[in-house]
């Protein structure tokens, strides 16, 4: 019971959500009125497969490019009490760097040690929707959330801005998810695809999965083709990129799968996240690193019995996406987005740039660079910054 009292007294608890592949309305049920009796915030993605009260999705906002750690600290925990599998988000690379600021409450049916922030206190050897119950059921005091934690959050969360996208992945996955009808099934292959639906709000009761384990490319195409077949009345929809696509692309000769199958490859020549992460560096690295390919999935599509779409830009993209999100199809679709990994990872670092708020740290550096240019001159700066390469914008 003294967990209990702990947590009518805590002022700023984070129940983090991991991946889980069946929440039961039970438990959802359950950590609605956990929030509504603790102060406290539910960070949820998609593939965690929660809609209760009290969520917000911490895929941009709690990003390691996005949020400073000046305002992580501002909004950083007392508790954290996390369940499930894998985390995605940025959230737990910035809950590791403030390892030790917070005690850290893991529910785990096996009472198996997992530590992945580094601050781990103690484990609950039970289900999470007992864990819910029993500390609702078990409050003393008549506790209400005063939503004060949970508006510092949201308050942060909602910077985040409605951007213009150009013609890149993002644009092409932001107007598939969101037109994906509530009750379908929707497999997200690794990192790009995952981040980037997660920027987009989805209809509700819509089933998401990955696996994404040890966030290699394998098996992301048969493990939802297995899903279809095992689902074949419902719409089912797979985001993948090209290497992931080409290296499981066998599978598409199954003879079992339906017409409910909807494909999105993301053929943008090559590995975008060693874009996204900065491991690029010159002509090697497409050699050696991001794999960088010419190769098209048409004719392969074709012969396994696909009807095959293909967008280039905006407009093409803009008259196919109607088809491939239509029912009436008597075949498996499959929708192959050419565009380019460089300008891919750019387009998400200029959405950040767009909504990122203007906190003291980066006020400092802008304040700081007009200072040098008022010292030694505007001129001489910008020369020297065109000769290493380096933006002043």
């Amino acid at each position: 019971m003294k967990k209990v009292r702990k947590l009518e007294k805590a002022k700023r608890i984070l129940v983090v959500c991991g991946q889980e592949n069946c929440v039961s309305p039970e438990q959802q049920d359950q950590m609605s009125e956990f929030f509504h009796a603790f102060n406290s915030a539910l960070a949820v993605d998609y593939m965690s497969n929660v809609e209760c009260e009290g969520m917000f999705n911490p895929s941009v906002c709690m990003d390691t490019r996005f949020i400073s750690d000046k305002k992580f600290n501002e909004l950083l925990p007392d508790i954290v009490i996390s369940y499930g599998g894998m985390i995605f988000s940025g959230l737990k690379t910035m809950l590791l760097r403030n390892h030790g600021k917070f005690e850290h409450w893991l529910i785990q049916p096996d009472g198996m040690v997992c530590d992945p922030f580094k601050s781990l206190t103690t484990i609950f050897a039970c289900k999470p929707d007992y864990f819910f119950d029993f500390f609702v059921e078990n409050t003393i005091e008549e506790t209400v959330n005063d939503r004060k934690y949970y508006q510092e959050i949201m308050s942060y969360a909602q910077t985040v801005k409605d951007y213009d996208f150009p013609w890149s992945n993002v644009y092409a996955i932001k107007n598939m998810v969101t037109r994906i009808p509530s009750g379908s099934l929707l497999h997200l292959s690794i990192n790009s695809s995952i981040r980037i639906t997660n920027f987009f709000t989805l209809n509700p009761d819509i089933s998401v999965y990955a696996n994404i384990g040890t966030h290699g490319i394998d098996g992301c195409l048969p493990s939802f083709l297995g899903q279809s077949v095992a689902n074949v009345d419902t719409p089912s929809y797979l985001i993948i990129g090209d290497l992931s696509f080409f290296y499981g692309m066998n599978a598409l000769r199954s003879r079992h799968i339906g017409n409910n199958v909807r494909i999105l490859l993301l053929n943008n020549r090559g590995g975008e996240e060693f874009y996204y992460n900065g491991m690029w560096r010159n002509a090697a690295s497409d050699l050696h690193t991001t794999a960088r390919h010419s190769t098209k999935a048409e004719g392969w599509a074709k012969e396994c019995g696909f009807t095959y779409l293909s967008a280039c830009d905006k407009k093409s993209y803009d008259e196919a996406i109607g088809q491939f999100m239509g029912s009436d199809s008597k075949n498996p679709m499959l929708f192959e987005v050419f565009t380019e990994m460089s300008t891919d990872a750019q387009a998400i670092y200029d959405f950040y740039d767009a909504s990122r708020p203007r906190d003291l740290v980066s006020e400092a550096k802008r304040k700081g660079k007009e200072l040098v240019k008022n010292t030694v001159g505007k001129e001489k700066v910008l020369k020297v910054a065109q000769t290493l390469g380096i933006s002043l914008k």
